[in-house]
């Protein structure tokens, strides 16, 4: 049951694979470490992808990222991102973002550390309107939307998992029985160092 109401994220995170058309040997920045943010960069090393930075300000997420094989964690609340990526990268060493944070300040990084003619992928829902970046029209980068997933998207995610190809056991997961319902959602809201909240009806 815990690896079957994993199978939907994970058919997520092959449809923002395909978003992102990853290479073989891309670099691969994920901004923001939560359970979808993690299940990516499980997606893009599996596409290819050879060096994974994932970003955050949740040092329980960073944690998190470092067990799901990142290459590099960066705390975006302590380090200024920007610069900590040029200077480790250079300024074309990035060649696909993902923003699985989606608010202001992330989709300005995203822009300014992804190579010219680069792409930027951007997964979550933003809760107030971002601003244009002019540089997506002057280094000619790709802006695009990745937003749930296809029925191959859920066919995929039943091969990877099958395989055993995404440590799913490692996925910090909280079961509540229904009776702690109050609780089980106050973990959600607010346990960063959980990824889901799961119900086991059949227990109290």
């Amino acid at each position: 049951f815990t690896t079957g109401c994993l199978v939907e994220p994970v058919a997520v995170a092959m449809h923002c694979l395909g978003r992102g058309k990853i290479q073989k040997g891309d670099t691969v920045l994920i901004l923001g470490a939560g359970a979808i943010g993690l299940l990516i960069a499980q997606a893009v090393r599996w596409g290819g992808a050879e060096k994974i930075i994932m970003s955050d300000v949740a040092p329980e997420r960073l944690a998190l990222a470092e067990k799901f094989g990142a290459n590099q964690v960066i705390d975006s609340g302590k380090e200024d991102l920007i610069r900590t990526i040029q200077e480790r990268y250079g300024e074309g060493g990035v060649d696909v973002v993902y923003d699985a944070a989606s608010v202001g300040p992330t989709f300005s990084q995203a822009v300014h550390v992804v190579k010219s003619g680069g792409r930027v992928i951007n997964v979550g829902e933003a809760a107030k309107p971002v601003e244009l970046e002019r540089d997506l029209l002057g280094r000619e980068i790709e802006l695009t939307g990745s937003r749930q997933y296809t029925r191959e998207d859920f066919t995929k995610a039943l091969e990877v998992i099958s395989t055993g190809e995404f440590p799913l056991d490692q996925v910090p997961i909280r079961y509540y029985p229904l009776s702690r319902y109050t609780e089980a959602f106050d973990t959600a809201l607010n346990d960063k160092a959980v990824m889901r909240v799961m119900f086991t009806p059949q227990e109290e």
